[in-house]
């Protein structure tokens, strides 16, 4: 499509959205009334009310055109569209051709179109008068008026009327049989028509009759009235909401308030209004959706397995349908494959945006939806997470506005897609990736984190090449074939600065490279206080076998006990890992670097009912159900117990388990308690009691991690713990790291929907191997000479060498004040105060790069010394073949140590 065919239906929908919306109905209906009134004085704003019409009438034409060309036009509305030109043209001084009162009934044609505006109400009101027992009712009550004030001339007629002032003309003798049909009917209807004379008379006893029968058939039409009233509120909640490329979210539960928020937080960073509607089981809007903020978005109650709950909130019409997923409901997944189907028979052309839980249902979902169909294991993610925040604790920080909507987050530009759909690919040829990437945050602010390529197979269509060039792939080069190349990705405050980098493109890669300052000093990446060779899990569920399977990856041979409240628990636990055995999830999100994890379950593990599960990697030629005969990297012992109680934290020996022996400790949920994260809060308060009463039982440089449900419960254990982090008086540091699952898993859902294909970019990010986030600390000796120095450095600098040297993107800096105090600086804007600061504040960055190469240096530094002769270090070789002979045997004394 091009550009212009484009903006034109742009501007079509937005044209729609206006005559549609209640303010702009109301507003033309007063008008229209108001142009009708037979007041001489409105003849002087003939002109007014013509412009206004005329304006009115020449969009709905264009609107009826791009309708015509669609072939989606109705009869209908081409002779309203006749009509009102008529009325339009009624308000030309044409009196000379045409009577004043020939103008002025055509203008009555505009009462059509009021018509029209209210449409649907009016068509509701007459549906519920046919109905067969309220038009009986209604005939009911007109007969019973009828009968009685008939019944009552007639006896007023028989009997004498004189003395009788029916009329009130000041004439007693009415004694016509019409008068006395009006004077019943008066007395029936409205009490205040009671004889003034209440003396014992037959005019006296008929008015008070015909006044008490009156009362009751008030009260049964005012019955009929209510119920009316009640079936139109109830009609118009099953009405269709008259919404168009919008966003539909099914399934919504009362805590998908951070999902809601977050996507309206993302349409206002794009400069958009938020079109949300929402479905969820409750009869009423949840209680979070009354913030003004959210106050605009629509809800239905209703499942989206229905084709009458999808109407109602306009599938057929939506841009793009997400539904999620219930945690606590083990048939999960298998309702949102089933509400797939039915999404996708309403709106064959829509994104479905899935969440599941488990990574073997994917192909299901896109058997079930086909094309643009996105499954989102946000509940992964979350896993993930954790164990990335166990190995780097530092990356809290980082990823906390990564995954919200403040500050910058990783978007996507895609050629041929949402806002770029007019765009074409470039057909020139590209610069290396380092050097677009230098110059794309020069000029745009834009951290570029690679580009995208064509992938039939994928759910969006393409796939992400994540650094390119860094390992020397042949395959996905520095320099993309643009006959493949989809759009680009990268770090930005809004999706407006990376959509004007693409657009364009050829003007940033022609920009002259940023000035370099001076040098940049060496970094060793830096992971938690010691390597966590045991961990401690208390609770269970289904997320941790993703967080068990990337922990011995970050970790091999940690050995993992895992303590679960029951035994029926502990074989549940056994049976997951059973099942999960094998499982190859970031191959359907469309990253293919991680490696198939094998559990061995052995159920004899303990007399206490627990057991213990072997990790092993499995071998490329090795199916799922086979027993894996890979590598070990790690061993989980499932363990009965109840965390909450000191003496069972402290040390099972039938386990070969003593707390004081953990590296690292995580308090998480366990599926199916009442109140999922009591026992957390409490394990996470006894630690806390164990340290101060017996300091000893606990190790010094202990990582505790606790994952609540509940983002208020997660808010106060974070305020409560924060002084945690602080280093103690004998230099080492207590880590608590609180994370609210719903939280994040929200956030993760919220990027997967609004970016495309973010899930299989955080899949590579988050998973080992592959490149992932992160942190890299100054080396010792640079430190010193940093800290003695005066120069400066600045982000772009930073940026520029650290890929040259070790293929690294940077992403952020941590920098420490005179007063001691550390901020982590992401993505600083060129023209920003903190995008240049002084060398000696430099603590650590945060880049993108492969963990496993640069782990295998160990606490080798990254980069060239700051030495003063380091130049003429490099002029004597055999020195430099002796620093790398060192190098070589303190790597192979530490491979053997391991």
């Amino acid at each position: 499509m091009s550009s212009d065919g484009y903006q034109r239906d742009a501007a079509i929908e937005w044209l729609r959205d206006i005559f549609d919306a209640d303010v702009t109905r109301l507003l033309l209906s007063v008008l229209i009334i108001l142009s009708v009134l037979p007041f001489p004085q409105l003849d002087r704003y003939a002109f007014f009310f013509f412009g206004i019409f005329a304006i009115e009438w020449m969009l709905r034409l264009a609107i009826l055109r791009h309708e015509l060309r669609h072939r989606s036009w109705s009869r209908v509305e081409i002779v309203l569209l006749f009509f009102d030109l008529l009325a339009t043209l009624s308000f030309l001084p044409l009196q000379a051709l045409f009577g004043s009162r020939f103008l002025r009934l055509l203008r009555l044609s505009r009462m059509v179109m009021l018509l029209s505006y209210w449409r649907a109400v009016v068509k509701e009101i007459w549906i519920i008068l046919l109905k067969r027992e309220r038009r009986y009712q209604l005939i009911f009550v007109g007969s019973l008026v009828v009968i009685v004030t008939f019944v009552s001339a007639i006896l007023l007629s028989y009997f004498s009327q004189q003395g009788i002032d029916f009329n009130e003309d000041g004439n007693p003798h009415n004694e016509t049989f019409f008068t006395a049909l009006w004077w019943s009917f008066r007395q029936l209807q409205d009490p205040g028509n009671l004889v003034k004379n209440p003396t014992m008379s037959l005019a006296f006893f008929f008015s008070l009759g015909l006044t008490v029968a009156g009362v009751f058939i008030i009260a049964f039409v005012i019955g009929i009235g209510a119920s009316i009233v009640e079936e139109l509120v109830h009609l118009g909640r099953e009405r269709r909401l008259g919404m168009r490329n919008h966003s539909v979210i099914g399934n919504l539960g009362p805590h998908s308030r951070q999902l809601v928020e977050e996507l309206v937080s993302y349409y206002a960073k794009s400069f958009r209004s938020a079109r949300i509607a929402t479905m969820g089981a409750a009869a009423q809007r949840y209680s979070f959706m009354y913030q003004d903020r959210l106050r605009r978005i629509r809800y239905r109650q209703g499942k989206p397995l229905s084709a009458h709950d999808l109407s109602r909130v306009d599938a057929d019409r939506a841009r793009r349908v997400i539904l999620l997923g219930k945690q606590s409901d083990p048939s999960s997944d298998s309702e949102v494959v089933s509400q797939i189907l039915s999404v996708r028979e309403a709106n064959p052309k829509c994104w479905i945006y899935a969440e599941l839980f488990r990574g073997d249902n994917v192909g299901a979902a896109l058997g079930a939806g086909g094309g643009q169909t996105v499954p989102v294991l946000a509940y992964r993610f979350v896993a993930l997470l954790l164990a990335d925040l166990l190995a780097f604790p530092d990356l809290e920080a980082i990823y906390k506005q990564l995954l919200s909507s403040d500050g910058n987050e990783i978007y996507t530009a895609v050629f041929g897609h949402g806002q770029l759909e007019h765009r074409s690919p470039p057909t020139a040829r590209i610069p290396p990736f380092g050097e677009l990437m230098e110059r794309s945050h020069h000029v745009r602010d834009v951290v570029l984190l690679g580009y995208l390529v064509d992938d039939p197979a994928r759910p969006e269509g393409f796939r992400h090449v994540l650094n390119p060039g860094a390992a020397d792939n042949a395959e996905w080069p520095a320099v993309p074939d643009v006959s493949t190349l989809r759009g680009f990705f990268g770090l930005a405050t809004n999706f407006e600065q990376l959509k004007s980098l693409v657009e364009d493109l050829s003007d940033v890669a022609g920009a002259e490279p940023p000035p370099r300052g001076g040098r940049v000093p060496r970094f060793s990446l830096r992971t938690t206080a010691r390597v966590v060779d045991r961990l401690l899990i208390c609770g269970f569920h289904e997320g941790i076998v993703d967080f068990c399977r990337q922990v011995v990856q970050f970790f091999p041979g940690v050995k993992i006990y895992l303590m679960v409240p029951t035994r029926a628990l502990s074989r549940q636990v056994l049976d997951t890992f059973a099942a999960r055995s094998g499982e190859a999830d970031g191959d359907a999100l469309g990253h293919d670097k991680t490696p198939r994890i094998g559990f061995v379950v052995d159920r004899e593990g303990g007399s206490d009912g627990g057991g213990r599960v072997v990790c092993q990697q499995l071998l490329e030629e090795q199916r799922a159900v086979e027993r894996p005969r890979g590598r070990q990297l790690g061993r989980v012992e499932v363990m009965v117990g109840d965390w909450s109680h000191l003496n069972t934290m402290q040390a099972q020996p039938e386990h070969e388990y003593v707390l004081r022996e953990m590296d690292a400790v995580l308090l998480t949920y366990t599926d199916g308690e009442q109140d999922a994260d009591a026992r957390t809060a409490l394990g996470l308060f006894k630690l806390v009691q164990l340290e101060t009463s017996d300091p000893d039982m606990l190790p010094d440089d202990l990582h505790v991690l606790c994952e609540v449900q509940s983002s208020e419960k997660a808010q106060l254990l974070e305020r409560r713990f924060r002084q945690r982090r602080e280093p103690r008086p004998g230099g080492s540091v207590t880590w608590t790291t609180i994370i609210a699952a719903e939280h994040m898993r929200n956030a993760f859902l919220a990027q997967g929907v609004f970016v495309p294909g973010i899930s299989s970019i955080y899949s590579e990010l988050l998973c080992n191997p592959g490149y992932e986030l992160c942190q890299l600390e100054v080396h010792a000796v640079d430190a010193e000479a940093l800290a003695a120095s005066n120069e400066d450095l600045d982000f772009g600098q930073l940026l520029a060498e650290l890929y040259q040297r070790e293929r690294l993107i940077l992403i952020a800096v941590e920098l420490e004040d005179d007063d001691g105090h550390r901020q982590v600086v992401v993505n600083p804007p060129v023209r920003s105060h903190e995008y240049r600061f002084p060398a000696a504040a430099l603590r650590s960055v945060f880049a993108v790069g492969d963990i496993e190469l640069l782990s295998t240096r160990g606490a080798l530094p990254i980069g060239r010394a700051l030495e003063p002769d380091d130049e003429d270090s490099d002029d004597d070789g055999d020195e430099d073949d002796d620093d790398e002979g060192d190098e070589g045997a303190a790597l192979d004394e530490r491979e053997e140590a391991r």
